[in-house]
């Protein structure tokens, strides 16, 4: 297994900065992280502009792509404005217009989603709202298991199926 990091330097200009990307090691635009076992990706991070914290292992992200492969082929590409990296655990959270789409046409929208890597699991406590060619479910709050594809939903939960049941 190896770990390919790929970026390209550049002046960050940007006067929203937050106060970690004031103190980070390391500043980059167009990051491209990813992890390769054998010759397989089994998961990449992309972000626009980049701020790490080598003393927190903590990397804070701004126009943010996670892309899982797991093995059962299935792939979940998620989307978000701004997010955090944990270079360790290799946790993620995004905010702000997250996306989740899967390989298998599905796609999930809410605010703000954490993905915690060793249990290879996505969970919120804000509204969500997925959406499938048979079935559109909002609800509030969520956990999904990317292995076993059970989804819970916590609260406040309607449902449109189309077609038969």
């Amino acid at each position: 297994m190896a770990l390919v990091l790929t970026m390209s330097r550049g002046r960050v200009i940007d006067k929203k900065i937050p106060a970690v990307a004031a103190k980070a090691d390391v500043a980059v635009n167009n990051l491209h992280f990813r992890e390769i076992d054998g010759d397989k990706t089994r998961w990449e991070v992309v972000a626009e502009k980049a701020f790490y914290q080598k003393s927190e292992e903590m990397a804070y992200l701004e126009k943010v792509m996670v892309k899982l492969e797991l093995a059962n082929k299935r792939s979940f590409t998620i989307k978000g404005d701004k997010g955090y990296f944990n270079t360790k655990t290799k946790n993620v959270e995004l905010r702000g217009n997250v996306q989740i789409s899967s390989s298998e046409g599905e796609d999930l929208m809410t605010r703000k989603l954490t993905y915690l890597h060793q249990d290879k699991s996505i969970k919120t406590d804000e509204p969500v709202f997925l959406k499938t060619t048979q079935m559109e479910v909002k609800g509030v709050g969520m956990e999904f298991f990317l292995k076993s594809k059970d989804l819970i939903l916590k609260s406040a939960v309607k449902a449109k199926i189309k077609g038969q049941l």
